[in-house]
């Protein structure tokens, strides 16, 4: 007997005993969910990448209405950077997914799909590994009729798309995390160390279905985290409008102590909380605002001393704080901001439209992996003579390298009391690595010239070994004693800077002048 005819037999029989549940069920008054009728896994060994292929399908047969899909590691290629487009173009309601990728292989990207998938109503999307992500294009949906259980296991994500469930979604799962937007949802439950995160599309939203935070197995808090458009790689809010957004909560309960993650200039305010003798507070990753009947949660100014050695705890500096590190820490970020001094080391730093100010007037911090200065961030760096100013230090260990965004700021400063020769060197940025620079400070390319009262210097992303971010005194000057907050941009053809005026070279302005100490 064939496998076709079996699964034909297996087929006729689900749905003879589905057509008499329902027959029966006005009688009963009992509702009946819908049976799993077979399984399909993904092989893709057509190449076209259709559902309706056949032979993309280990059982060569084309999905029906109440089967299961499953995708796993055996069908993709190994390699981090794969990820095909599926066209699910099979307009029928499965019963289920799995989202398999077994052990020990390479991480994968996966499939995405670029139509919308209907499941039963009381479903699952189970993802049993994080090596393999099957996940929506955009503007395509997961849709269900019902209630839908996202078991997303250790570690998992469910990201892109956008989640349309008439019933309640249920995230579970080990610090598992739900990256779509938007959503359009009948209820939310996040149990507990899972994130769900909620897309605002750049205007302020108003939520007054049901959100239950906490309850499940997992140790550590539920949490929401809010995105100023749609949900991200990493969740939170990136690159937010300049007015801030909010996000109102109408009927929130807590079934344990629970977060939300929020940065500035946005705001989460929960108007109905039933805290069940559990608290709500905001996560320490937080600059925004949680506004709730017991107050307002906000950054207050502080300054945090950073000892000791403990490289496996990592460091987030945030708003108004100033983290002064003297010590050893892993990863560490400095949010929009936030401020980090010092002279300590850290595995790898990544300055996210907040400042890095190395030393205590002046000094190095070392980096050990890799140094991000991204957009909106600013490198103050302060020189005295050439032999005291301040530098980071990046060994580029485990490939690690420099990335300057485009829109990162130099901050430069010439310390009172300060001289400099013509030809002396500074370099700001030593880049122990064998990979360059990977781009430039905002307006200042490379031999760019920064003038600081009658000091003058160059730039360059190819000195020291040839790799370093290096200053070249062009001139032999000393700072004044006392602050001065004049200042002058010049580009490396002095007689362009003649040609263009005093309000173009202003402009230009990237490069300021503090002569007050830290």
């Amino acid at each position: 007997m064939s496998k076709g005819y079996i699964k034909y037999i297996g087929r006729s029989v689900a749905i003879s005993a589905f057509a008499f549940a329902v027959a029966l069920s006005p009688l009963s008054g009992v509702e009946f969910a819908h049976a799993a009728v077979g399984t399909q896994t993904w092989s893709g060994a057509a190449g076209d990448g259709k559902f309706s292929t056949a032979g993309n399908w280990v059982e060569n047969e084309v999905p029906e209405a109440g089967d299961s899909l499953v995708f796993n590691t055996a069908s993709t290629p190994a390699g981090e950077d794969y990820d095909q487009l599926l066209d699910n173009d099979v307009d029928v309601v499965y019963a289920s997914v799995l989202v398999n990728g077994g052990s020990g292989e390479e991480y994968l990207d996966g499939y995405r799909l670029k139509n919308d998938l209907k499941l039963q109503p009381g479903s699952n999307w189970t993802v049993a590994s994080d090596k393999l992500e099957v996940r929506f294009d955009t503007g395509a949906k997961l849709k269900v009729a019902g209630d839908l259980l996202l078991s997303l296991g250790d570690y998992g994500y469910f990201r892109g798309g956008i989640l349309d469930v008439s019933g309640v979604l249920t995230v579970r799962g080990n610090n598992s995390q739900v990256l779509a937007a938007p959503h359009s949802l009948g209820g939310l439950s996040v149990e507990n160390s899972n994130t769900a995160c909620i897309g605002l599309q750049g205007a302020n939203k108003t939520i007054s279905y049901p959100i239950t935070l906490g309850g499940g197995a997992s140790a550590g808090p539920a949490s929401l985290s809010l995105s100023d458009g749609t949900c991200s790689m990493m969740g939170g809010v990136g690159g937010g409008p300049v007015s801030g957004l909010r996000l109102t909560l109408n009927n929130v309960t807590l079934l344990s102590n629970s977060e939300v993650s929020v940065d500035n200039p946005h705001s989460i305010e929960v108007k109905n909380l039933t805290k069940n003798g559990h608290t709500l507070t905001r996560s320490s990753y937080s600059t925004g605002q949680l506004i709730t009947a017991d107050g307002t949660q906000e950054n207050q100014a502080k300054t945090t001393r950073v000892d000791g050695s403990k490289p496996d705890e990592d460091l987030n500096v945030t708003l108004k704080e100033t983290a002064i590190l003297n010590g050893e820490r892993g990863y560490a970020t400095v949010g929009q901001g936030g401020t980090l001094k010092g002279q300590g080391t850290v595995r790898s730093l990544g300055v996210y439209g907040g400042v890095v100010s190395p030393g205590n007037s002046p000094g190095k911090i070392t980096v050990v992996e890799y140094l991000s200065l991204s957009g909106g961030s600013t490198f103050q760096a302060e020189i005295l003579n050439k032999d005291a100013y301040d530098q980071i230090i990046v060994n580029g260990d485990n490939g690690g390298n420099v990335q300057i965004d485009s829109t990162a700021k130099l901050d430069l400063s010439f310390l009172p009391g300060g001289d400099v020769k013509q030809g002396d060197t500074f370099t700001i940025i030593d880049n122990k690595s064998s990979t360059g620079i990977s781009g430039t400070f905002a307006g200042l390319a490379e031999g760019a010239r920064i003038s600081i009262g009658s000091a003058v210097f160059s730039i360059s992303y190819k000195g020291g070994t040839g790799n370093d971010v290096v200053l070249t005194a062009l001139t032999t000057a000393k700072a004044p004693g006392t602050p001065n907050t004049g200042f002058q941009l010049l580009l490396a053809n002095p007689a362009l800077v003649a040609g263009i005026g005093i309000a173009a070279a202003g402009a230009l302005l990237i490069a300021t002048r503090r002569l007050a100490n830290k």
